[in-house]
Formats: C-alpha cells, structure tokens, sequence
C-alpha cells in the first residue's frame, strides 16, 4: 500500500491518507495553539497549510499524470492533459510560498517598528501568560483624590508596550465596591501606587 518498488507511485491512496491527516493536524493546530508566541503558532499553520497544499495538488498531478486515472483529469481536475495540471500545481506552489513569504516580512517589519518592552535574556517580548486562578496579571491600589489620574495614564501607557497585559483598573472593571478583595486575588501581582494621603484612605 505505501511502500511497492513496481506500481507504488500510481496509488492515490497514500497521497489522499496524507492530505487527510495533514488537514487534521492543521485543524488540530488552530483549535489547540500549543505555541505560546503567536509568531511560532502563526509559523507552524503555515507550513501545516503548504504541507497539505503539497499533498492535494501531488494528488492532482497524479490523477492527470498516471495512466491509469488517464480519463479522470479532465472529468475530475478540470484539465484536458497532464502538463495543464502541472503548470496549474507550480504556479499555485510557487504563489502560495510567495504570499506566505510576503506575509511572514511584513509581519516581522510590523513587529520591529511597534513599540513594545524586551526580555533582556531573549531579546524577545515576555509572554503573557496568567494561572487558571487568575483572570489579570496585576491590581493597582490607590487613592482616588490624589492617584486615579496618574494610575490610569500608568495602565494606559503599559498598554502601548504590551497589548496583552491585563491590569485591574476601577474605571473598567469596578462593578461593586464589596468585590475588591476578590479582586485583588483574581490578579498575578499587587501594586501599590502610593500618593499622598494613601494610608490615611479607606
């Protein structure tokens, strides 16, 4: 079935297991995200993706190529002769790892040019992960009368360098005063941002 020395390479069965385990991989892939940087999980679909383009156009060029399915390409595939699929199989390939290319440079120059903060062991931007326990990666305490404004800018201007970060912020998440020690355990981390007249509030 998948390895024959005499008429193995005219079988469509190997080539048709193929794209179906590679189109689950592929759905498995964006269903799961098993890549904690998204540029890796961005990089793993795409190959995923060409991988199975491979498979499924190999399975074209064999229906138009093998003698044996010699009557199926212009019924199946569209194409009265076998060098009409391959021209279709190249020019699809070589568009397909084009726009990926394209894809993949313009994404690393939009990355390089947005303002964000790096690791200075990786060079890279921390990843923002939080427990299962946990629903913000930190809680800002302050008095209203002399903090709200300058806390809000902080939260604000944190924001521009890590899009992901979550922040407990009164003006966005206060619903009820009562619930703000469950707050402070729904985030990671506790700050403190101390202005005047903090420890004499309540």
């Amino acid at each position: 079935l998948f390895i024959q020395t005499d008429d193995g390479s005219s079988k469509l069965l190997r080539l048709i297991v193929a794209s179906v385990v590679s189109a689950l991989f592929l759905t498995a892939l964006a269903l799961v995200k098993p890549f904690k940087r998204f540029d890796d999980f961005y990089l793993a679909c795409t190959a995923n993706l060409l991988l199975t383009c491979c498979f499924v156009l190999g399975t074209v060029v064999q229906i138009c190529e093998s003698a044996a399915y010699e009557d199926m390409c212009d019924t199946l595939v569209g194409f009265p002769s076998a060098r009409g699929a391959s021209s279709f199989v190249i020019v699809l390939t070589v568009t397909t790892i084009a726009v990926s290319l394209v894809l993949v440079v313009l994404k690393s120059i939009s990355a390089i040019r947005a303002p964000t903060i790096r690791l200075l062991s990786n060079r890279r931007a921390p990843v923002m992960d939080l427990s299962k326990k946990c629903h913000f990666h930190g809680f800002i305490s302050h008095i209203w009368s002399t903090g709200q404004d300058q806390t809000h800018t902080i939260v604000r201007q944190m924001k521009l360098v890590m899009p992901d970060v979550r922040i407990w912020l009164d003006v966005d998440c206060l619903k009820n005063l009562g619930a703000l020690e469950e707050s402070v355990g729904d985030a990671t981390t506790f700050l403190v941002f101390l202005s005047v007249g903090y420890f004499k509030s309540r």
